[in-house]
């Protein structure tokens, strides 16, 4: 049941704790913590001030990179062992939503805590 919870950025981490594959794409991820696109969303919605569309993306990482900081933090894990080097995608601007106030956590903070929840789910037996 919890399992049909998990969004796709979140199955991309689990696969990547749980060595599923030993090839990865090395793609351009956009990343935000749910904690901070809420508060996001509660500042837009706040603020008069605030039209039109808004990007909440508080880090972008390559695959790789990203792989390095689980390897650093969570050492135990059996990642992907190669990379495929692929096109970059286009690249998104949050400077809208931060002109407004919108701060979030570190990227280290959001991947501590997100591991440390797919532990105590199970999800990454």
């Amino acid at each position: 049941m919890l399992q049909s919870t998990i969004n796709a950025s979140s199955l991309v981490l689990i696969n990547l704790l749980k060595g599923t594959r030993e090839t990865v794409e090395n793609t351009t991820r956009n990343i935000v913590d749910v904690r901070d696109l809420a508060e996001a969303i509660l500042l837009v919605y706040e603020n008069k001030e605030a039209s039109g569309r808004y990007i909440a993306i508080s880090h972008v990482i390559k695959t790789l990179d990203l792989i390095g900081i689980l390897k650093c933090l969570f050492p135990n894990y059996n990642y992907p062992k190669n990379i495929l080097e692929v096109e970059e995608r286009k690249a998104y601007s949050t400077k809208k939503l931060q002109l407004l106030g919108w701060k979030f956590r570190t990227l280290e903070e959001m991947i501590k805590d997100a591991v440390h929840y797919y532990q105590s789910a199970h999800l990454l037996e």
